[in-house]
């Protein structure tokens, strides 16, 4: 008769085992959904620091090696090129990375005015083309391009991605 109460008693023991490891694994489900729940995908790109992300923009693929990273925008390194995608104009990121980590306090417009230093061609692209150039200012909203003798002036809110050319 004992065994038969042990076997009850153990059985019982068991089923409060699995519950307290069933509400466990919700509790972690919980906390795992927070945390992506708070963080951004600029942090989520800042944390695929080092890795290979391919950012849908406009309907196509450009893929890169994520190399910073700010709120409002990421830097992909290619083999021959580097490229400054503007986050607001992002349709899909693909990526292997699960880890998130804090983005650059730097705005876009410090990629740019280093570029611009360094006298690096570029390509911008906005919703309705490209224009070529090499920048000739950047302002607080916009970017200034000289394509000739003429000036090519991007607002900001409008560019998808500026392509460092190689020369």
């Amino acid at each position: 008769m004992t065994d038969r109460w042990d076997q009850l008693f153990d059985d019982m023991a068991a089923q409060v085992d699995a519950s307290d490891a069933h509400e466990r694994m919700g509790q972690q489900a919980d906390l795992v959904e927070e945390a992506f729940a708070e963080r951004s995908l600029a942090e989520r790109l800042s944390g695929a620091q080092g890795k290979a992300v391919t950012l849908w923009v406009e309907k196509r693929g450009i893929g890169g090696v994520v190399d910073r990273c700010g709120k409002s925008w990421v830097v992909l390194s290619q083999e021959s090129r580097t490229v400054l995608v503007m986050l607001a104009h992002v349709e899909l990121v693909r990526m292997m990375s699960r880890v998130h980590s804090e983005p650059g306090m730097m705005s876009p417009m410090s990629v740019l005015r280093a570029w611009a230093r360094e006298r690096i061609p570029v390509r911008v692209e906005f919703a309705g083309g490209f224009t070529e150039g090499s920048i000739d200012a950047v302002g607080s909203d916009y970017v200034q391009l000289r394509s000739g003798g003429e000036f090519d002036v991007v607002p900001l809110s409008g560019v998808r991605a500026v392509w460092a050319l190689p020369e």
